[in-house]
């Protein structure tokens, strides 16, 4: 069940991610995702046009998130950016073994920890992440192909090859609460986990007993999984330093570097490979920051995870979420964020985990540390004893954990003064197709996963799927600045027409505990399916882009490309390469400029010279590669057929 089992590994380091922006840009509406284009007012600039455009300093209103009127980048704050992922000084910082103590000794601690992505030629490339939904910052998802630990004397490693790749990890408990005090990036926070299966790994324990037993682990299940937390980012550069070296003809990455740490576990039968296990305990309380004028003014805790160990002796909490940081004392808000070594827990007092019975009575089962040292060392796992007496409740019951000296929001009338910090959810509806690509017309399957405290239900479970349609709007603005894109996430049909059609709508969960779910493509667009098990509340019609419920709520995000099957019926004489600038290249040669170090999308020799490369790199069997072209998954079936017709000609000799 993850990181809840052992035998276990402890990591920490950093990440730096140096994502495009022009596609995904929270400062104007750029791309129209529905048709993937460009909005007119973009599409009508020339090349040169545009890529100045996203280069310039513009006045936009930010007081939606308490800042006034800043001078920003049109193409925020990375046009550069080519979506790789870097890992850097992750070290193993601890192990558990799977019986005794904690923190044992072994010879792998202080090791390092490497990602890498596919080879090109003898050269591992980065690892790369991208959003399914430009539009939105809830749908991130990396790739790699290899995960090391140790070194050849002693350690293990997880390696794509061609009987089987290492899936997509997925962002989960999307936080916008993570760091209370407010930076660019800071406040934000993603809970990732990433399955290596056993056809991926292979092990030299050496003398690490660590190796060994995660081995063995391994051999026994499914696997390994990787759990892991990003948060407390902050930019290399700021939007006028960054148009500063843009204009003296500076092509710089602005990366986005943060804290990384997490845990390394068996994966077992039955279980997820990309979410994180366990009985889930979802927020409840609401409280205040004591940090005033900042973006995040009341807050809830992020998800947790428990479950009883094999032993019966304790519970184990996934905690590596849910409790918040702050930096004491604040800095300004236009100063630079001091370093990660500042951050410290919100204090909220002594924290309890208590089951609750069926009779609403709560017993205390043990205090629950929260500093930053356990953070930090243990990846944020807790092991709480079990009290004589207890184990049949917690069985039967459901966990929450309490802190009555949290600073709470004033409850409303009637409710509770001092509700629970997180209180556990008894069923729980998870994917691992977080996120899925359909063509329009086509159908895809997904499953979800329902699971009744932790286990699969004795009876079968009706769960709620309700789908959002995704969009973007800009409110004029009366003061002479550029309003902010508004996202919107509205219900079908109610207020959107829907993008995917659900087979079925609501569905019972089958003996194994899963329902399967077939979604056809109708319009193209983003959509997010959200699932609801019986006894849950729905959520609400306004789930906008910082609307809480992100952090816990259970969804996959649907993106449905359009066909483009018009284009095969061009005749292939007219198969031209301005035909296939225009429809194809041009896109991706606006919006990603990084690629001119790579290949000139925009120059007919060149793509001449790269013919067959072209047409292997955007072949859909390279899907799950990063070398796969285009990065962002967004290319049609038609548009590629469209241009691998081109590259044939010209391999073919023609004149084009």
């Amino acid at each position: 069940m993850s990181a809840l089992d052992r035998p276990r590994l402890h990591f920490l380091g950093e990440m730096a991610a140096i994502t495009p922006t022009a596609n995904n840009n929270n400062y104007d509406l750029v791309v129209e995702p529905q048709s993937v284009s460009l909005y007119p007012k973009f599409a009508a600039m020339s090349d040169d046009q545009f890529r100045q455009a996203m280069k310039t300093l513009v006045l936009k209103n930010f007081s939606i998130v308490n800042e006034g009127i800043v001078e920003v980048l049109e193409g925020n704050w990375n046009f550069y950016g080519d979506n790789s992922v870097q890992w850097r000084d992750v070290t193993i910082t601890g192990y558990d073994p799977p019986s005794g103590a904690r923190g044992a000794a072994d010879p792998i601690v202080g090791q390092p920890l490497a990602i890498f992505g596919n080879s090109w030629g003898d050269t591992p490339t980065a690892p790369i992440i991208v959003d399914i939904d430009p539009t939105s910052d809830f749908s991130s998802q990396m790739f790699l192909a290899q995960f090391t630990v140790g070194s050849a004397q002693a350690g293990f490693s997880a390696t794509a090859n061609e009987q089987a790749f290492i899936p997509r990890t997925h962002s989960h408990w999307l936080d916008l609460a993570r760091n209370v005090a407010m930076f660019p990036d800071a406040t934000f926070a993603a809970t990732w986990q990433l399955a290596l299966p056993n056809d991926t790994l292979a092990f030299t324990p050496g003398d690490s007993k660590a190796i060994d037993a995660l081995a063995t682990a391994a051999r026994g299940g499914l696997g390994l999984v990787a759990r892991f937390t990003t948060y407390y980012f902050n930019r290399k550069y700021t939007d006028p330093q960054l148009a500063a070296l843009y204009a003296q003809g500076q092509t710089v990455q602005n990366e986005s570097a943060g804290v990384l740490y997490g845990t390394i576990a068996p994966w077992l039968p039955g279980q997820l490979g990309t979410v994180p296990g366990g009985r889930r305990l979802n927020p409840v309380a609401q409280l205040q920051n004591a940090i005033p004028k900042v973006f995040v003014t009341t807050y809830g805790l992020a998800p947790a995870c428990a479950q009883v160990d094999p032993s019966g002796t304790h519970v184990v909490l996934d905690l590596i979420a849910a409790f918040r940081d702050e930096i004491v004392p604040p800095p300004p808000l236009d100063a630079p964020p001091p370093p990660a070594t500042s951050i410290t827990k919100v204090d909220y007092g002594v924290a309890t985990l208590q089951v609750v019975d069926a009779s609403g009575t709560a017993h205390d089962i043990g205090p629950v540390p929260y500093d930053q040292t356990t953070y930090m060392t243990s990846g944020g796992i807790v092991e709480v004893p079990i009290p004589d007496g207890l184990a049949s409740t917690i069985a039967t019951g459901t966990l929450q954990i309490v802190a009555p000296g949290a600073p709470f929001v004033p409850p409303a009338a009637g409710a509770p003064a001092q509700p629970p910090l997180l209180a556990e959810s008894a069923v729980v509806a998870e994917s691992d197709e977080r996120a899925t690509y359909v063509t329009l017309g086509e159908s895809a399957t997904i499953t979800v996963n329902v699971r009744q405290l932790g286990a699969i239900p004795a009876a079968p479970v009706p769960v709620l799927v309700q789908q959002y349609r995704s969009l973007e709007i800009l409110t004029p603005t009366t003061d002479g600045t550029q309003p902010l894109p508004a996202k919107l996430t509205l219900p079908v049909p109610t207020k959107a027409r829907p993008v995917v059609q659900v087979t079925p709508q609501g569905a019972m969960s089958g003996p194994d505990g899963n329902i399967q779910l077939t979604i056809t493509g109708v319009d193209p667009g983003m959509c997010i399916l959200v699932f609801t098990p019986s006894g849950d509340t729905p959520p609400p019609d306004d789930l906008n882009g910082f609307a809480p419920g992100w952090a816990w709520l259970y969804f996959v995000h649907v993106r449905v490309l359009p066909s483009d099957a018009d284009l095969d019926a061009i005749a292939d004489a007219d198969v031209t390469w301005e035909l296939v600038y225009e429809k194809v290249l041009r896109y991706y040669y606006k919006l990603f400029p990084v690629m001119d170090q790579h290949l000139q999308l925009n120059d007919k020799q060149a793509c001449m010279r790269g013919a067959q490369i072209l047409m292997g790199l955007t072949d859909a069997s390279a899907w799950n590669s990063t070398l796969y072209m285009p990065v962002t998954r967004e290319l049609s079936d038609g548009r590629r057929r469209l241009l691998h017709r081109w590259c044939q000609r010209v391999l073919a000799g023609e004149e084009t």
